[in-house]
């Protein structure tokens, strides 16, 4: 019988995937199918994995290029309406059933928001922007706050495996490209943790990427290389700051502060309670 959603996480040596569990767990229920991928963790990851075999209904152990090779393998197994790819360092925040029911009628995504955790008790709002023409220069839709019809994957295609970093924003693009109905909504889905590989060095991989994906749907070269060199000269100026101890300029939030930020906003602010 075909469920309502399929949760998959992609693991590989991240003991932090304990709380990524935790939080389905509490969750989970029988519209809820778990499938967790792992890309054959040597540092005791798996041994953590199956003390939530209770609640994974698929379970694979084996090498992988690339978190989009996990991805790609978890969508091959989902039964399933619709797909949400949970990372194993995040922790969901919000009942996705109910996220489904309330805006998933005639679209093929929907994009939330992320409660970004800069550790020390500081956080950020990562909003998913509905300026969709944004795309032809940068991602700003968030994926970790993403939920894709599996049709969606079946009509326009999985992740591109050759991509180490930026397979979400070759994704988004392709379907923005190609007609798909994206729902941009103000709901907080998960708490993400900082510090992928996109994070901690964008420059070697993420911002070389976009470029590429640029040129792939034919974005305007010129307008995608200025674009490229600014992000570049942005993130030497914060590493400079860094390295002389001078202060960004973000608002960092509190929990209380978070609070204040989403309330009247439409978003249910229980979720601080997950954090």
């Amino acid at each position: 019988m075909e469920k309502k959603l399929t949760i998959i996480i992609p693991v590989y040596n991240n003991k932090s995937v304990r709380t990524t569990l935790e939080s389905v767990r509490a969750i989970k229920n029988n519209e809820i199918e778990l499938v967790v991928i792992d890309g054959k963790s040597t540092d005791g990851t798996d041994k953590i994995i199956t003390e939530f075999e209770e609640i994974i209904d698929v379970f694979i152990s084996e090498k992988d290029r690339n978190v989009h090779e996990a991805i790609n393998k978890g969508i091959d197994k989902a039964n399933s309406e619709w797909i949400f790819t949970l990372a194993a360092d995040d922790k969901l925040i919000c009942d996705p059933i109910k996220i489904i029911n309330k805006y998933g009628g005639e679209c093929d995504l929907i994009c939330g928001n992320l409660i970004i955790d800069h550790g020390e008790g500081k956080y950020l709002i990562g909003r998913s922007d509905a300026d969709l023409s944004q795309l032809e220069i940068k991602c700003i839709l968030r994926h970790p706050a993403t939920f894709f019809k599996k049709s969606t994957y079946d009509k326009y295609g999985k992740y591109d495996e050759s991509l180490k970093c930026a397979g979400d924003r070759d994704i988004f693009l392709r379907l923005y490209k190609k007609g798909a109905k994206i729902r941009v909504i103000k709901e907080c889905i998960v708490l993400f943790q900082i510090g992928g590989i996109s994070t901690r060095n964008p420059i070697k991989y993420a911002y070389k990427e976009d470029v590429l994906i640029s040129d792939r749907y034919q974005i305007n070269k010129i307008k995608t290389r200025i674009f490229y060199i600014k992000r570049c000269l942005l993130f030497y100026g914060h590493r400079i700051k860094d390295i002389l101890g001078i202060k960004h300029k973000l608002r960092y939030l509190s929990k209380k502060d978070l609070f204040e930020e989403l309330k009247g906003t439409g978003v249910e602010t229980d979720v601080i309670e997950k954090i």
